[in-house]
C-alpha cells in the first residue's frame, strides 16, 4: 500500500500539469497550447462548448451592453473574461455576477465604452431582481397615512450611476457622462415584472429612512432636516412620493399601530 501511494504520488504532479494545462487551453486556444498527447480535434470541441455556454449566458443577462460593443470586441472581452478571471463561485448561475466583478475590478481596456461597467451592472440588477426569491411585502388596502410605518420591498433597488444607462442603446452611446448623475428605482411588481422609476437622492435616502424610522412622518420629517428644508413642503413632497411608492409596491404600510411594530420584523 505504501509503495502504491508513493507511486501515485509521484504521477500526481504531472497529472496536475496536465490537468493546468488542458484548462488553460479550454480557456483560451490561441494563448495557451494544449497538453501533450491529447487529440487537438477533441481539445477544440471542448473549447468551443465553454465559451458558447458562457458567451450565451452572458448575452442574454447583458443584451443591451451585448449590442452595444463591436462584435470583435464583445468577443475579445467574454475571452479574457474566461482566461484571466478566478471566479469566486463555482455555480453556472453566478458567471454574470463574476462577469461584473471582472468589469468593475480586473478590465482595463481604453477602447471599451465608458458606461460598459455600469451598463452592465443595470442588466444584471434587472435579471437578478427577475429570479430573486425574495418575496413582496403584503398590500394594504388601508389609506395612506403618514403616521403609519412602511416596509420597503426587498425587490426595490435604489441605484445610482454616472451614465444615464437605461437610455443607453444603439442610438445613444454617450462619450462622457452628464453634469447630473442618474438616480433610479428597480423593482419587482406585484405581476412579477421588472420596472424601473427615475428618481433622485432625496427619494433615495427616504427610502433608506422608511427603513429606520417608527412612520412614514418621522422619516420625512428627518429628511427635511437634513437637507435644510421647510417640514410642511417636505411632508406635502413625501406624501405624493408615497402614493407612488406604494402603488408601484416599492413600499407598503405595515398593519397595526407604529408602536406595535418591532423595526426589522418585516425582514422575518
Amino acid at each position: 500500500m505504501t509503495e502504491a501511494r508513493a507511486a501515485a504520488g509521484d504521477r500526481a504532479p504531472g497529472f496536475q500539469a496536465v490537468q493546468r494545462a488542458f484548462a488553460a487551453h479550454v480557456r483560451n486556444p490561441d494563448r495557451h497550447p494544449a497538453p501533450a498527447g491529447v487529440d487537438a480535434q477533441r481539445m477544440a470541441v471542448y473549447a468551443r462548448l465553454v465559451y458558447r455556454n458562457i458567451e450565451g449566458f452572458l448575452t442574454r443577462t447583458f443584451p443591451t451592453a451585448r449590442k452595444a460593443l463591436p462584435e470583435a470586441h464583445w468577443h475579445a472581452a467574454v475571452r479574457d473574461f474566461i482566461d484571466r478571471h478566478t471566479s469566486h463561485s463555482p455555480y453556472f448561475r453566478d458567471i454574470s455576477t463574476e462577469f461584473l466583478r471582472y468589469l468593475e475590478t480586473e478590465r482595463d481596456v481604453p477602447e471599451d465604452p465608458p458606461f460598459l461597467a455600469e451598463l452592465c451592472h443595470y442588466e444584471w440588477a434587472r435579471t437578478s431582481l427577475t429570479q430573486s426569491d425574495e418575496v413582496l411585502p403584503p398590500a394594504a388596502d388601508d389609506a395612506l397615512s403618514l403616521d403609519a410605518r412602511f416596509a420597503v420591498s426587498p425587490l426595490a433597488w435604489p441605484l445610482h450611476y454616472r451614465f444615464p444607462v437605461h437610455r443607453i442603446g444603439a442610438d445613444f452611446q454617450p462619450e462622457a457622462p452628464p453634469d447630473a448623475p442618474t438616480w433610479l428605482i428597480v423593482y419587482r411588481d406585484r405581476d412579477d415584472r421588472v420596472r424601473r422609476l427615475e428618481s433622485n437622492a432625496a427619494t433615495t435616502r427616504l427610502l433608506g429612512l422608511l427603513a429606520e424610522a417608527g412612520s412614514a412622518r418621522q422619516a420625512l420629517t428627518t429628511l427635511a432636516d437634513e437637507l435644510g428644508r421647510d417640514r410642511g413642503q417636505v411632508l406635502r413632497f413625501g406624501e405624493d412620493t408615497l402614493r407612488r411608492l406604494v402603488s408601484a409596491a416599492v413600499v407598503a404600510p405595515i398593519p397595526g399601530p407604529p408602536e406595535a411594530v418591532v423595526v426589522g420584523a418585516a425582514k422575518e
